[in-house]
């Protein structure tokens, strides 16, 4: 058991609601509670309704102080970089020293381009990535801390996630170094807010916006998200925001996709966070779905990253 249960900006704000707001409150609760059987059924018009009662209790809920936090529109320096990291990555209990791979020259860093792009864009929440991890490892890191802070699961993987997790194209012709990397993302902690544009689309069409981003703003070296980065971008939202991403949508994970036996895409994961069960939901669903409270995160790598792919660290 976690020595202090985690609490949300709502359950902070919920002291100051008067007596019809409490009611307006446990009544969300109980229809929310209710849709239990659908969503475990996985029925979309169930996922649909929770989506919108989850925006009415965040609009109850959360604080006008809150709201009114803006995101942080500077790239944080190298430094402050580090630290975060290095908390991160003490927290879920990976060994490393991000300190001493810098001074050793191990982390690969975006271009002085690259960051000035990422910043006039938006992408200024700054994360490195240990690049040394199986993603077994990583998921298994995650969730062991997951489960201990928050009492649940952890990380929940479907049966069908279990069946691909070693299939996609991440797993099997990874494009990701194998030594520590900076990567830039929308440090909002909703994808409807961080790319709003991805709004109930399929994989499929997350990814021609992807494409069609990347000719717009070469410098930034955009892909979707791993499901190592994923993780680790959870892990950093909560230990620097206290927030998870995805409280009420999803994102796809559009470097993990499947393919059929005729080379098409098949399916692809999908993750977000199960507020009721207090865990993080991995997913895999058919590359041509489509949610409209499902998006997709994207993620400036280093140029350099792609070329020393599965090329062992120094």
């Amino acid at each position: 058991m976690p020595e202090q249960e985690p609490q949300s900006g709502g359950e902070l704000a919920e002291s100051r609601l008067t007596p019809e707001q409490q009611e307006q409150v446990e009544q969300l609760r109980q229809e929310i509670e209710e849709l239990t059987p659908d969503l475990d059924a996985g029925k979309p018009e169930a996922f649909s309704v929770l989506s919108e009662r989850i925006t009415a209790l965040d609009e109850l809920l959360v604080s006008p102080e809150q709201r009114q936090t803006p995101e942080r529109a500077e790239i944080p320096t190298l430094e402050e970089t580090i630290q975060q990291n290095q908390e991160m990555y003490d927290w879920l209990g990976i060994e490393i020293n991000l300190q001493q791979e810098l001074e050793q020259g191990n982390i690969l860093l975006p271009s002085k381009e690259q960051r000035e792009a990422a910043e006039r864009e938006g992408y200024t929440k700054t994360l490195i990535i240990t690049g040394s991890l199986s993603r077994e490892q990583i998921i298994n890191q995650v969730q062991t801390k997951y489960a201990q802070e928050f009492n649940s699961d952890g990380v929940w993987l479907s049966d069908l996630v279990r069946q691909d997790l070693n299939q996609t194209e991440q797993a099997e012709h990874s494009n990701r170094p194998n030594q520590p990397y900076l990567i830039y993302l929308k440090p909002q902690s909703e994808v409807s807010d961080a790319h709003p544009e991805t709004m109930g689309k399929s994989a499929q069409e997350c990814l021609e916006i992807l494409n069609q981003k990347q000719k717009d703003y070469p410098n930034l070296n955009l892909k979707g998200l791993t499901l190592e980065e994923y993780l680790l971008a959870q892990a950093h939202t909560y230990q620097t925001q206290q927030k998870h991403l995805e409280e009420k949508d999803w994102s796809w994970l559009l470097e993990e996709q499947t393919k059929d036996r005729q080379g098409q895409p098949a399916r692809c994961l999908r993750a977000g966070w199960d507020f009721r069960a207090h865990r993080l939901g991995v997913y895999s669903r058919s590359v041509s779905i489509c949610f409209d409270f499902g998006g997709a995160r994207f993620a400036a790598l280093p140029a350099e990253a792609s070329a020393k792919a599965g090329v062992p660290s120094p």
